[in-house]
């Protein structure tokens, strides 16, 4: 099976959580409130200093599962960071998630695509999306989903671009 199909089939199959976990946290309408959803989960989430370019982590004290924030985050950016790593918690049964790397080569990067995917339908469930664009025009719907859910411009296109309503935006290849 490819990376991409794995990834899918993961996703496929956390659907139904993802779906259960909202249909039994008590919200009201968009976005949600992806700490309480975290709390519901038995996470406590806590903002510390990260190393750079590491925007959150898992880490399982003698107290229970602590999902650490780094600091300085736009609000966007910090629930799509909790809503990723309680991704991780959910699919990849609950391992820590490690702050260092040893090499990205070494990694399985299809983790981080299945807590991505995970976080997308959590913040942006597809059935909602489609309801929140209706009546407008298709040049305002980065700016309506991005309003409606709580998430970055660049979260809402690929969300849109994932739902087959927007092109990817293009790959600049510098000339060899």
């Amino acid at each position: 099976m490819a990376r991409s199909d794995s990834a899918s089939s993961v996703m496929q199959a956390a659907l139904p959580k993802v779906r259960a976990i909202l249909a039994g946290f008590r919200r009201d309408g968009f976005p949600v409130d992806v700490e309480g959803i975290a709390a519901s989960q038995g996470m406590h989430v806590m903002t510390c200093r990260m190393p750079p370019n590491v925007l959150g982590a898992l880490n399982l004290t003698s107290e229970g599962w602590v999902l650490l924030l780094a600091q300085q985050q736009t609000p966007p950016r910090r629930r799509w960071t909790v809503a990723h790593e309680l991704g991780h918690h959910l699919l990849h049964s609950g391992r820590a998630h490690p702050i260092v790397r040893t090499g990205a080569a070494a990694y399985d990067w299809t983790l981080e695509v299945e807590a991505n995917a995970f976080a997308r339908e959590l913040l942006m469930p597809v059935e909602a999306c489609e309801t929140a664009l209706a009546g407008h025009p298709e040049s305002e719907w980065p700016s309506v989903v991005s309003e409606t859910f709580g998430v970055s411009r660049s979260a809402a296109r690929w969300r849109l671009v994932e739902m087959k309503l927007a092109q990817p935006p293009e790959v600049l290849v510098p000339a060899l």
